[in-house]
């Protein structure tokens, strides 16, 4: 892994350094270091794709010690990504960390760019969560569309194409999820990682079930007669600080961390019109060779999220079906977004950053 590093980045780390050129490698990184409310912002860009990894929060390494620290970050990072072990340890050989005075000045520019955009969204900067931010995957916007589009230059296109075996046998989690209707079968089926987040599952159900976030939400834990045992959710952020309930926040807490303990979760979305989608596991340990997560099954389109009740939803198809003129009708009827592929496209563009 070559690091090439701002003068400020390298006084920081107290690293040998050598001037070296960018070459055709793939593992060659662009390094700025930032002070953010008085705390450390680490940006590293990945210089064949301009792609972004953030660290926040940091505190400086012991003298000697900057590779396992580079190391341990750039592996929470793959992880987080759900990247094969094995890749992720022919990346981060020990021993292969150098470092290397700042690369060209378009490179520095873009950098500065990236660091211009992330002062100008501040405000909107989850200070407690030490990797990819919510606003970094914004910044990353375009890097999804790049690899849904399998742009050439794409992170993760470059990344697939160095190791064709990137996902093979990735660990596992198969999910049955259902909204609870009485009248009406609405189902999504998902495998994701085992240590996803509540808070980016919730992210995935929204995708799922047609949902745009425009609504509170939070999960509970189910005992084995369907009761509730705790709440689990992120109820509002104040002067930087995520106000969670007793049981913890959806940020820091894992499916595995739930199934662990529980055989079902439920999500509850627009608490006015309560929409509970039932979470249970079919199978809690299962390898993969696909990139997670992916819907694998869905069946029926979700009532629209505004919708006040099922009752609301009845009167809403029987409206479509007798008041509406065929001529205009299947510009109310389903669009075919519940259908599996297109699930999965758009899991492919709004979490593949």
């Amino acid at each position: 892994m070559k690091i090439f590093a701002t003068k400020k980045a390298l006084d920081y780390f107290s690293v040998d350094h050598e001037s070296q050129k960018i070459d055709e490698s793939f593992n060659q990184w662009a390094m700025m270091l930032k002070r953010v409310n008085r705390r450390n912002l680490l940006l590293l860009m990945h210089i064949p794709s301009r792609y972004l990894v953030i660290f926040f929060g940091f505190k400086k390494p012991k003298k000697d010690k900057h590779e396992p620290f580079i190391y341990n970050l750039m592996r929470e990072f793959y992880e987080s990504k759900s990247v094969n072990t094995s890749v992720i340890d022919d990346l981060l050989k020990p021993g292969q960390l150098s470092f290397h005075p700042s690369a060209s000045k378009k490179v520095l520019g873009h950098l500065n760019i990236k660091f211009s955009d992330l002062e100008a969204w501040s405000h909107d900067f989850d200070y407690e969560n030490i990797l990819q931010s919510e606003l970094i995957e914004e910044m990353n916007w375009y890097e999804g569309i790049h690899y849904q589009q399998k742009k050439e230059d794409s992170f993760f296109v470059l990344l697939e194409k160095e190791y064709p075996h990137l996902y093979s046998e990735t660990p596992a989690l198969e999910l049955s999820t259902k909204l609870l209707l009485d009248n009406y079968r609405v189902e999504r089926n998902f495998h994701v990682h085992p240590n996803m987040s509540l808070h980016d599952f919730h992210r995935l159900l929204q995708i799922g079930y047609q949902y745009s976030d425009s609504y509170i939400h939070s999960f509970y834990t189910l005992d084995e007669q369907g009761d509730i045992l705790d709440e689990i959710s992120n109820l509002f952020e104040f002067n930087d600080e995520i106000l969670a309930t007793t049981r913890g926040n959806e940020n820091h807490t894992t499916l595995t961390d739930v199934f662990s303990e529980v055989n079902s979760l439920l999500y509850v979305y627009n608490f006015e019109a309560e929409w509970q989608i039932l979470i249970t596991p079919i199978k809690k340990k299962l390898m993969v060779d696909k990139r997670l997560p992916y819907c694998s099954q869905s069946f029926s389109e979700a009532p629209h999220e505004s919708l006040g009740s099922e009752e609301d939803y009845d009167f809403y198809l029987e409206f479509v079906q007798h008041m509406i003129h065929p001529l205009f009708r299947s510009y109310f009827e389903a669009d075919g977004t519940f259908d599996q592929q297109a699930i999965n496209q758009l899991i492919e563009k709004e979490m593949y950053r």
